[in-house]
C-alpha cells in the first residue's frame, strides 16, 4: 500500500448509469497470522462521469463562439455537444444548467426555457442566446453544469464545462447596422420574406449590393433561406 502498488480497476463493462457503486471488504491481520487484528472494514467506490478529469476529451465537445464587438449569436449543439455522453449515460435523462453567466455579456431564454433543461431540448432548437454589451472587446465564455435529472440534488454529480466565447472587432466600423430583430416568427411550413423593415445594414461609401449577410450557423428545425426560389448562404442587403 504504501508504494501506491495497490489499484482498484474497473471491470471495463459500459457504464449506462451517471453514478455506479461498488464496494469490498478486508480485515486487517499480521503476516502469517490468520486472526484479525481489528474488525472487517468496508470501502465504498463511487465510479461517476462527474469525475471526468477532462470531460472534453472524450465524451462532450466545445467549439467557440465567435461574434463581432456588441453582436449577438445562439449558443446550440454546434458549441456544446453532449450527445456522447448523452448515448454512454444512455439510462439517464442529462440536464445542461447555465452555472456561470458571462461577464461581459448577458443571455437570453427562448421561448420560456430557463437556466436548466433537458439536453434533448437544448438539442432539438436553439434555446440560449449570448448578447455581447459592446463595451469594450474581450473574451467571454460560459459555463455550464452537466448530470442527470435523477441525481439533480447532488451537487457532486455535476459535470463542469466551459464554451470559450471570442469578441471580435468589426472589419469595417462604418458598417451600421440599423434594423436585426432578435427573432422571427414563421409558421409550421410557412414563408417570411427578410425584408429591409427588418434587416437592414448600411455604409457611407458602399452601395446596397455589395453589402452581404452570410449565413454562418444554419436553422436546426429544417428552416432555410431562399433567394429567387434557390437554396442560398449568402444574399445582399440589394436583394
Amino acid at each position: 500500500m504504501n508504494r501506491n502498488r495497490v489499484r482498484y480497476h474497473p471491470s471495463g463493462a459500459l457504464q449506462k448509469e451517471w453514478t455506479r457503486k461498488d464496494s469490498f471488504y478486508f480485515v486487517l491481520q499480521k503476516n502469517g497470522s490468520g486472526k484479525p487484528i481489528e474488525e472487517e472494514f468496508r470501502f465504498r467506490i463511487a465510479s461517476t462521469y462527474a469525475a471526468l478529469h477532462d470531460p472534453t476529451e472524450h465524451f462532450v465537445k466545445t467549439s467557440p463562439v465567435d461574434i463581432s464587438k456588441g453582436g449577438s449569436a445562439a449558443i446550440t449543439e454546434a458549441h456544446l455537444d453532449a450527445s456522447i455522453l448523452a448515448s454512454s449515460a444512455e439510462n439517464e435523462n442529462l440536464i445542461i444548467e447555465v452555472s456561470t453567466p458571462p461577464r461581459y455579456g448577458v443571455l437570453e431564454f427562448l421561448d420560456g426555457a430557463s437556466a436548466s433543461m433537458y439536453w434533448s431540448e437544448f438539442q432539438r432548437e436553439p434555446k440560449l442566446i449570448y448578447r455581447n454589451g459592446g463595451e469594450q472587446v474581450r473574451d467571454d465564455s460560459v459555463t455550464f453544469f452537466i448530470y442527470p435529472a435523477s441525481e439533480r440534488t447532488r451537487r457532486s454529480s455535476r459535470l463542469r464545462i466551459t464554451v470559450p466565447i471570442h469578441i471580435r472587432t468589426p472589419r469595417d466600423p462604418l458598417v451600421q447596422v440599423s434594423r436585426f430583430p432578435s427573432s422571427i416568427s414563421v409558421r409550421n411550413s410557412g414563408v417570411v420574406h427578410l425584408t429591409a423593415k427588418l434587416f437592414h445594414a448600411s455604409h457611407p461609401h458602399v452601395p446596397a449590393q455589395s453589402i452581404v449577410y452570410e449565413l454562418t450557423q444554419p436553422g436546426t428545425a429544417g428552416t432555410e433561406i431562399r433567394v429567387n426560389g434557390q437554396r442560398k448562404t449568402m444574399f445582399s442587403q440589394q436583394q
